[in-house]
């Protein structure tokens, strides 16, 4: 009796496992877009940072000035590609 119960128990466990793998997954990967996207936006700065000391005071380099112009328009897209992730549903699959 007890045999038959535990393996009966154990197929259970074993389903109810499968059904809650594909949520854990898809929670997995909305982290891994928001960890690659925030580390983008830290790289993107520490390079606006640089050029900021690159360019000059009393000459400026234009080239450099629309670079970090780029750049921070390119954090700006991160950050709404961000805040659009933090809002999708989440679709069944």
């Amino acid at each position: 009796m007890r045999r038959r119960h535990g393996i009966e128990k154990l197929a259970e466990l074993i389903r109810n496992l499968s059904e809650c793998e594909i949520p854990i997954r898809r929670h997995a990967h909305f982290l891994y877009e928001i960890q690659a996207i925030l580390s983008e936006i830290d790289g993107l700065k520490a390079k606006i940072k640089e050029l900021d000391g690159q360019i000059g005071i009393f000459v400026v380099d234009d080239e450099k000035v629309r670079a970090r112009k780029l750049l921070k328009t390119r954090i700006e897209t991160l950050l709404s590609d961000l805040a659009h992730i933090s809002t999708r549903k989440e679709r069944k699959e």
